[in-house]
């Protein structure tokens, strides 16, 4: 929404000023999120120079001879995979993905010199050819291709690298035709076989992004390139097919309208517009030689357009109760992908038989053996406290044992990947903390980051942080931040990339003072120093140091949230002691890796929520200062999504670099 809309959404009473401007603000933290002037310029730039390393390529490119050729492509493509990561590093993620896409769009280029050098083309074959004519011998360059491309989105992610890799699949439903015909005589038939060769391929292609689309539905659209040329290389196929029946041309309008109605389903667009004008065609071929004399037909046709109009009056008048009604039988998986592509009850109605026969014959094989529980923190710990505390009522409520399997190191890294590469049949689960969203905001993981290659179930426990000093050093936050301009004050954190560290220069740059931070091994060896006076302030967990600050031994300044805690009523929010905006919340939830059944999810997020709320798991969780989430997957994919952009923004703006 843009700021227009959501000033209206003000007048009307829907959300306050406040919630608007930090609406917009989160928004400013998302440049991929808007399309302006900068992103014509980058896109622009960046399509001008992938057509100077293909459709635009001169002749004069042979000149460099065959090896000659090979080591400048080279080079290129270490310079745009340099530039990639130097981007990337600087949170330029659009020319990020650019520079990334022009590494791809080099592969071919390179294997066609080296192909020229060993001699498998003559001297004199124009590089720009691959561009132009259909040949099989091209296969080489578009296997090398995907399999570059798919290495480097496993290594970056950028969305636009999908247009080369949808581009490549596109030359190769082409290419591959007359290999598999190079053998047919009859030349009348291996053209017809290539149409359906381009048929399939397309069909594959399409499903291909479908599945794409189910696996990113929580993040960026990968699957817009592959969509439009999947749905390309299916209708050029389609439409190039000779039709001797009216049987045959109505069954090609038919399949057009299912186009249209997919289109609706998925929200792409590619698919009404083929279809269209396949429709389109098909009238046209009615009205100018079935029903060319007859006077009947533009009236008929008439009604039948205002027909289809009157259903979609009646559609919109009722669509948020039938869309609410369909959509509750829908596998989780679908409802995300509809829901992130904005599409409604349509979609329910049309997939309600694949998700009533998919999720009953999930739910039925589901749990069938032990399932365990990774959690990124060693025995004894509060998150392994909460994983077993929740790891007993799952064990209760599904009739299988679960273990907790501690992997403590690297952030949580350790345990993510773990959890990442375990089979995606919902019998393991991940206790994500706030240190593996931080973690991809800081330095993102291909294997294993949330929302990605692990998927969100539900989210635990939320726990803010309170800032602590010792209490010679002052009494309110206005006064710590009046002393420590002078720069003489220091901070506890438990290292570089932690929740403290991370809140701590947050300070720092909101409020323009300086302060030394002081690492730790962890947040029980800060204590004794803090309340020893050798180091001054700390941003912790309140469990931690509701005793001493009862006892007088430190001060607690502000909490960082939203509302003030139960365990110490008298100690203001970060807002009410003069620093608004910074909100620190702790947090752990459960996440399965990708590819895992909506079924099961369903099952776990069902249990997970009455875990959650049992009375004495509830009373446990408050009495340390912390409260229940207990959301949808769909809200914790929401959140996880707003945290890291927070602690991203936080991150550039304090200049912090990966270690």
């Amino acid at each position: 929404m843009n700021k227009a809309e959501l000033e209206g959404a003000v007048r009307q009473g829907i959300i306050t000023a406040d919630q608007a401007e930090r609406l917009l603000a989160f928004a400013a933290a998302r440049p991929e999120a808007r399309f302006s002037f900068v992103h014509v310029l980058y896109y622009l730039g960046g399509m001008i120079a992938i057509g100077a390393m293909s459709l635009f390529m001169t002749l004069a490119w042979n000149r460099l001879g065959g090896w000659g050729g090979f080591a400048t492509a080279l080079c290129y493509i270490v310079l745009f995979l340099a530039l990639t990561h130097w981007t990337e590093r600087r949170g330029l993620a659009i020319p990020a993905g650019i520079m990334a896409t022009l590494a791809v769009v080099t592969v071919p280029l390179a294997v066609f010199s080296a192909q020229v050098a060993l001699g498998h083309w003559s001297g004199d074959r124009p590089y720009r050819d691959y561009h132009v004519y259909i040949d099989w011998r091209w296969l080489m360059m578009e296997f090398a291709t995907l399999a570059a491309g798919a290495i480097l989105l496993w290594r970056y992610r950028f969305p636009f690298m999908l247009m080369p890799i949808a581009v490549t699949l596109w030359y190769m439903s082409m290419d591959l035709a007359p290999f598999l015909t190079q053998n047919v005589q009859n030349m009348e038939l291996a053209w017809e076989m290539r149409k359906w060769v381009s048929l399939y391929f397309g069909i594959a292609t399409v499903l291909l992004a479908f599945w794409v689309d189910v696996r990113s539905r929580a993040s960026r659209d990968y699957a817009f390139w592959l969509y439009i040329f999947g749905v390309l290389t299916f209708w050029g196929g389609l439409s190039s097919m000779r039709s001797d029946s009216e049987l045959n041309k109505f069954l090609y309008c038919m399949i057009n309208l299912g186009m249209v109605l997919v289109g609706g389903v998925l929200g792409r667009r590619v698919f009404a517009v083929f279809g269209g004008i396949g429709i389109a065609s098909y009238l046209g071929y009615l009205s100018w030689k079935v029903f060319r004399d007859s006077l009947i037909f533009p009236f008929a046709l008439t009604l039948l357009g205002l027909a289809v109009i009157a259903v979609g009056v009646l559609w919109q008048r009722n669509e948020a109760r039938w869309s609410a009604h369909l959509r509750a039988f829908l596998p989780a998986a679908l409802r995300e992908l509809l829901e992130a592509r904005a599409v409604r009850s349509l979609a329910a109605l049309l997939l309600l038989p694949l998700a009533l026969w998919s999720g009953s014959a999930d739910a039925q094989a589901f749990p069938s053996r032990q399932m365990r529980i990774v959690v990124p923190a060693p025995a004894g710990s509060s998150p392994d406290i909460r994983a077993r505390q929740i790891g007993t009522r799952l064990a209760e409520a599904l009739g299988q044992p679960v273990i907790v399997d501690n992997r403590p190191g690297a952030n949580g890294m350790i345990a993510a990947r773990e959890a990442a590469k375990a089979a995606a049949d919902g019998h393991t689960m991940f206790l994500a903390l706030i240190n593996n969203a931080i973690g991809d905001a800081l330095k993102p993981d291909p294997c294993c980051r949330l929302n990605y290659e692990l998927l969100p179930v539900s989210r635990f426990t939320m726990t803010p942080l309170i800032m602590v000093v010792h209490p010679s050093v002052a009494t309110t936050l206005k006064e710590f931040i009046e002393k420590a301009k002078a720069g003489n004050l220091t901070y506890a954190s438990a290292g570089a990339g932690s929740i403290g560290s991370l809140v701590g220069e947050w300070v720092k740059v909101t409020a323009g003072i300086k302060v030394l931070e002081v690492p730790y091994k962890g947040v029980n060896a800060e204590i004794p120093d803090l309340v020893g006076g050798q180091v001054t302030a700390s941003y912790i967990v309140p469990q931690v140091v509701v005793a001493p600050i009862k006892a007088g031994k430190l001060r607690a300044l502000a909490v960082a949230g939203p509302a003030r805690l139960a365990l110490l009523p008298d100690v203001p929010t970060t807002a009410e002691a003069g620093l608004p905006g910074i909100e620190a919340i702790v947090w752990n939830g459960i996440f399965v890796p990708a590819g895992t059944p909506a079924a099961a999810i369903r099952v776990l997020h069902r249990e997970l929520v009455k875990a959650y709320n049992a009375p004495e798991v509830k009373s446990q969780v408050e009495a340390t200062g912390s409260s229940i989430a207990a959301d949808t997957p769909e809200e914790f994919a929401a959140f996880v999504r707003a945290e890291s952009a927070k602690w991203a923004k936080v991150i550039r703006d304090a200049g912090i670099k990966p270690q």
